[in-house]
């Protein structure tokens, strides 16, 4: 990553990563309510093998995910 692109990265999990929540479910449940409406959602699952969605798995935005949850 470029430097640029990391200062965004990591500023996306600190800000994401003080949303808080109950457990893990509920914080990437509220992380995900604030990054992605619910018309582009329809078009991704964790995969992307039902339906011909796409794989939210390879997406940077399951990395900024998965780092602001476990932070």
């Amino acid at each position: 990553m470029k430097k640029l692109e990391e200062y965004y990265f990591l500023f996306q999990i600190l800000y994401f990563s003080k949303l808080g929540g109950r457990d893990i479910i509920n914080r990437t449940n509220i992380i995900l309510r604030r990054l992605i409406f619910d018309n582009l959602a329809v078009s991704y699952n964790y995969l992307g093998t039902i339906q011909e969605k796409k794989a939210f798995k390879t997406s940077f935005l399951n990395k900024v995910v998965i780092s602001s949850v476990t932070k």
